[in-house]
């Protein structure tokens, strides 16, 4: 097990809190944005808008994973005469209408498991967040909760958060540093989504062996065998047991997975980075996990 510590920065916010009033008005255009944004998926799927990005004149690919699966257009503007006669009959500027991206893909798992790794509801969470989306940030702070999960939706909620990251590019290369932000979050969410599911794995198998000594691993020298591949384990192939099920495994069958962990000590935070090595058995299972109910879990 390999172990780094992050020191966090905390910045004190002038913050006097939110008002019913922009509470309401804040719920409001989130709700507004939710919708857009359902309204766009649905015309994307269900009304063939699809097959506007085979057209170069609609939409212009930026950036495409290098695993593929998962690609970020822009939006065409429109060429400079009917820009020109757009603005003077609209009244607006050239670029009154800001640059539009597009991001299509696809990722394994389900929504739930989308909104699961999505989800942040306290400062270390958007601050471990941005580590798996590969988006550092240089501080950040939620400062207030509009609504909060429940039981019965316990992926639903809506808070107020400040984020300071340091400044990318200017001109034309902020579109493609915000195609890359783009690419990375979707995975980067599901990764958070799947390393929380073997982080509750691990406490809930803590809680059941609670008070119970642990029987030690099956010692190498013996004539055992890998737990996944039934491979025969000896001094020219060692195993090492699983995180979780505590099984001797082979290198081949272990995944050394990289968990985040905030630390809060004497005023400050810190981010402590454990390296853990997870049979595959293990992962597939810890996998299947429903995040709902996990979720749930977590507010009782």
């Amino acid at each position: 097990m390999q172990q780094t510590t992050r020191q966090s920065s905390t910045t004190s916010l002038p913050f006097a809190g939110v008002t019913k009033e922009l509470a309401a008005r804040l719920q409001a255009e989130a709700e507004g944005l939710v919708q857009h944004h359902m309204r766009a998926y649905e015309a994307h799927v269900y009304q063939l808008r699809r097959e506007e990005l085979r057209d170069p004149a609609l939409w212009a690919r930026v950036q495409s994973s290098k695993r593929g699966g998962f690609s970020v257009y822009r939006r065409v503007r429109l060429r400079r005469k009917q820009s020109l006669l757009s603005s003077s009959s609209s009244g607006g500027g050239r670029d009154a209408l800001p640059t539009q991206l597009l991001g299509v893909g696809f990722a394994v798992g389900t929504v739930e498991d989308m909104l699961f790794g999505a989800s942040a509801l306290s400062t270390a969470a958007v601050k471990i967040q941005s580590l798996y989306t590969q988006d550092p940030v240089v501080d950040a702070a939620v400062l207030a909760t509009l609504q909060a999960p429940s039981a019965g939706d316990p992926l639903r909620s809506v808070t107020l958060k400040w984020v300071m990251k340091k400044p990318k590019m200017y001109g034309a290369l902020v579109v493609r540093a915000a195609a890359t932000r783009l690419l990375r979050c979707c995975p980067g969410f599901m990764r958070v989504a799947e390393t929380n599911k073997l982080i509750f794995a691990l406490q809930q198998d803590a809680l059941a062996n609670a008070g119970v000594s642990r029987p030690p691993p099956r010692r190498v020298e013996d004539p055992s065998s890998c737990n996944v591949c039934l491979k025969s384990l000896g001094l020219c192939k060692r195993g090492r047991p699983c995180q979780l099920c505590n099984q001797l495994c082979c290198s081949s069958c272990l995944v050394l997975w990289k968990t985040n962990f905030a630390l809060t000590a004497l005023g400050g935070s810190s981010i402590l980075e454990k390296r853990l090595r997870f049979c595959r058995s293990c992962i597939i299972m810890a996998q299947s996990a429903n995040p709902l109910a996990i979720a749930a879990s977590r507010l009782s």
